[in-house]
């Protein structure tokens, strides 16, 4: 996807990067040795801010939210404003890593199938499916749920109903970011079942 949040502090910083000489700005925040901080500068003006958070930098001086405070106050922007922003990027990221470990496994009908390992393992994948995360964060239960159901209808269409090599498809499992797990049928709807959900999984081993 594209951007998808906003941040008002974001347009201020570029907006004052054009009035300012680098060289002297990043003095200003600290390095004394300017080449580092020019890189660290590049690589901030390089990336939109959420995704400058999310890279990790850390220039053996700053980590990415040293560097964006210190580059804030070396252009004198109003701390209120960084706060509020800084507060939503923290809110962001951790409602993005709540759904890391979300996905819909699709389980098949069993099948004695005579493929290769290696093609085994290869279409493995095909019984994950994940969603984009930016669709779903923010959202209510009920809202994240119809849109596991329209994705499950989706491959299902898509699929025709059959995985290669994994066989037929029997029904959908999704695990939200709670650690619930919710059971779904071919068109897309809930289902209560007693059912042990087993995945298939392919391992290799050295």
């Amino acid at each position: 996807m594209g951007k998808v949040f906003n941040f008002y502090v974001e347009d201020l910083i570029r907006e004052n990067l054009q009035n300012v000489e680098r060289e002297r700005l990043v003095k200003k925040m600290g390095y004394s040795y300017v080449p580092k901080g020019l890189k660290s500068l590049n690589l901030f003006l390089s990336k939109d801010l959420l995704s400058f958070f999310e890279s990790g930098m850390y220039d053996f001086v700053y980590t990415t939210e040293e560097f964006f405070l210190k580059l804030c106050e070396a252009l004198q922007i109003d701390k209120k404003i960084v706060e509020k922003d800084l507060k939503k990027i923290h809110e962001i990221i951790s409602e993005k890593w709540a759904y890391e470990n979300s996905y819909i496994y699709v389980n098949t009908y069993p099948t004695y199938c005579c493929a290769p390992f290696f093609a085994r393992a290869f279409m493995a994948s095909r019984l994950r499916l994940k969603i984009d995360v930016y669709i779903l964060m923010f959202k209510s239960d009920e809202e994240v749920l119809k849109i596991v159901s329209d994705v499950i209808k989706d491959h299902f269409k898509k699929t025709k109903g059959e995985i290669p090599i994994w066989g037929k498809i029997k029904n959908y499992v999704y695990y939200h970011k709670d650690g619930e797990k919710y059971i779904f049928d071919t068109n897309g709807n809930l289902i209560d079942t007693d059912e042990e959900i087993c995945e298939s999984k392919i391992t290799f081993k050295i």
